[in-house]
């Protein structure tokens, strides 16, 4: 058995398990509303995959071609290198709707020996191009 911990959680699993958690952090909106706004409110996510054996752009056209089989009307650009501390990794913007509301997405995904890193920052599509440096900065803040 071995440890697993992420802020104060702590849990034993077997050794021979993969971690494939997502982790989500949203940002808070601006004020409380008597009915809520329908809008994107920014997220990251960050999740592992083991063993692809895969580049890093294609486990990041793998990740977001998963939200194309969903909705054929998925916008994906082509990926494009993405330097960070993680390493060389690729870089895919996705757009898509999502209960009426435009969304835009930045998938980014690195491969470290076994290791797939798959994060991805996501807002409304018409802030995106306000909010591209701030998500980018959170892209390249991810490190092991």
């Amino acid at each position: 058995m071995r440890e697993l911990s992420h802020g104060r959680l702590k849990l034993q699993v077997p050794d021979d398990w993969h971690d494939q958690s997502t982790l989500l952090f949203v940002a808070p909106r601006a004020a409380a509303e008597t009915v809520p706004r329908a809008q994107v409110t920014p997220t990251l996510s960050v999740h592992f995959a083991f063993g692809a054996g895969l580049a890093a752009n294609q486990l990041v056209d793998q990740e977001t071609g998963k939200l194309a089989r969903l909705d054929p009307a998925v916008e994906r650009r082509p990926a494009q290198p993405f330097a960070s501390p993680l390493g060389e990794g690729a870089l895919q913007e996705v757009r898509f709707t999502l209960s009426g509301v435009p969304v835009a997405q930045l998938a980014v995904a690195w491969v470290v020996g076994e290791l797939g890193v798959i994060a991805c920052a996501s807002c409304g599509a018409r802030e995106l191009e306000a909010e591209r440096p701030r998500l980018e900065a959170l892209l390249r803040a991810v490190k092991l």
